[in-house]
Parts: C-alpha cells; sequence; structure tokens
C-alpha cells in the first residue's frame, strides 16, 4: 500500500472528527458540511505531501483550518458574518487539536484497560455498545434480568473508568 492509499483510507476514518472539529468552527452544519468536502477535496489532493510516520491527523486539522479560513473570507466577501472572529476561531481550532489529541489518548487508555477485563464483562460491553442492544435485549439473551444487566454495566463502566484515568495518570510527565 503507497502513502496516497494509506492517506485516503485515514481520511475516511477521520471523517466523523473532522466533521465535528469544523463544526465546531464554523457553527452551522450545513456551512460545515460544505467546508468537509473542500477540506477532503484539498487533503486527497495533497495526500502525496504527507509523510508518513507522522502523526496524520494535525496534518489534516491543518488543512481544515485553512479551509475554514477560507470558508470565513468567503462569507465576509458575501456580506454574511461569520459566528466567530478570527482569534476566537483560532483558538476553537487549537483547542480542537488538542481535545482530539487528548480523545485518542484515552481511546487507546480504553483498549488496552478492554483488554484486561475477564472476557464475560468484555462481551455484556460488545452487546451494549458494538451490537447496540438495549438492557432489554441483552437480558433477553443471557437469562438475566435488566436490572442485573444494568448492574453489570455500570460495575464495568466504572472499572473501565478507573482504569483509564490511572493509565492516564502514569503517561502524564510529573
Amino acid at each position: 500500500m503507497d502513502v496516497q492509499d494509506a492517506v485516503s483510507i485515514a481520511l475516511c476514518a477521520e471523517q466523523r472528527r473532522l466533521f465535528a472539529y469544523i463544526l465546531a468552527c464554523v457553527g452551522n452544519r450545513t456551512e460545515a458540511d460544505d467546508v468537509l468536502q473542500e477540506t477532503n477535496a484539498v487533503a486527497l489532493r495533497k495526500r502525496a505531501d504527507f509523510t508518513p510516520g507522522t502523526a496524520f491527523w494535525p496534518w489534516l486539522s491543518t488543512i481544515a483550518y485553512f479551509e475554514v479560513l477560507s470558508w470565513r473570507k468567503r462569507r465576509q466577501r458575501e456580506r454574511c458574518a461569520p459566528l466567530f472572529d478570527d482569534n476566537t476561531c483560532a483558538l476553537l481550532a487549537a483547542e480542537g487539536v488538542q481535545a482530539f489529541a487528548d480523545c485518542d489518548q484515552r481511546l487507546e487508555a480504553l483498549r488496552r484497560c478492554l483488554e484486561g477485563i475477564a472476557p464475560k464483562q468484555r462481551a455484556l460491553i460488545a452487546l451494549r455498545y458494538q451490537d447496540q442492544l438495549s438492557c432489554e435485549a441483552i437480558a433477553g439473551q443471557s437469562g438475566r434480568t435488566p436490572l442485573a444487566v444494568r448492574q453489570a454495566l455500570f460495575r464495568v463502566r466504572a472499572a473501565l473508568s478507573q482504569c483509564i484515568g490511572l493509565r492516564l495518570a502514569a503517561e502524564r510527565p510529573a
């Protein structure tokens, strides 16, 4: 697989996060969709410029940031005031990059914590969050009451939350 294919695949995987980032800067779903499409087009045109081994999200969010700035200029020419001024937009963009970096760390911690729980607990989490089954449906499959399923989920979520917190604290510089 070459760099261009890898970038295309990574771009597809980042669509939700990219849309959320753009929406935070633009403030309007329809406009965010337009900026997202422009960002995708630019990223695909520039995919050969991506350096393998470097972080993909900062590269992609920089493209999105410049597309948001272009959108802002177009809106100002059309005499439609953007929702935020340039300073606020820059602050939101910087915060968005950091928030998503934190999100990546939390997701990685969650993956590791899930590996450390009992298979039965992992299966329960998968039924609830991957298969998106209700507690009632899980109870029907497992022969337990919905209340017992809710309690088991509560305990597993609490254990995962504690594990994630401990992992993140261990990774922070002192």
